[in-house]
């Protein structure tokens, strides 16, 4: 756990909405731990590859747990993270491409489980890398 790196310099392209999920999330991981009283330590972030991978690095204060998984599959990540950790707040953030084409398989196994994740898939309108 630590605070986040300064030095990690994030330039999104004009017009970019994800500092705007970037803040939601974070007003969400702050409402959260203080109405439940918990920790931050007992959030961990599963985010895809692409822009959406940076919400790891991008999170303003004492920074959750995180990890920057392979493309398409940070779905089947936060389900071993969820399983084998039911006390962890566990929350996938992914973009369009990530989550719903080359990962769109693991939906409705993992719904089907019905897992304690939180998924946020953010969508660019170009299936791709907006860089």
């Amino acid at each position: 756990m630590s605070v986040r790196n300064q030095e990690y310099d994030f330039k999104g392209c004009p017009g970019c909405g994800d500092f705007g999920v970037k803040r939601a999330l974070e007003m969400a991981i702050n409402t959260f731990t203080e109405e439940f009283e918990i920790p931050r330590t007992s959030n961990v972030i599963v985010a895809g590859i692409g822009c959406s991978g940076n919400m790891v690095h991008l999170i303003d204060g004492e920074q959750p747990f995180g990890i920057h998984g392979i493309h398409g599959r940070s779905l089947p990540i936060a389900f071993g993270i969820s399983s084998s950790r039911p006390d962890l707040n566990t929350i996938v953030v992914a973009g369009d491409g990530d989550f719903l084409s080359i990962g769109g398989e693991h939906i409705a196994p993992s719904a089907a489980r019905n897992p304690n994740i939180t998924c946020i898939v953010m969508d660019n309108g170009v299936y791709g890398l907006t860089k």
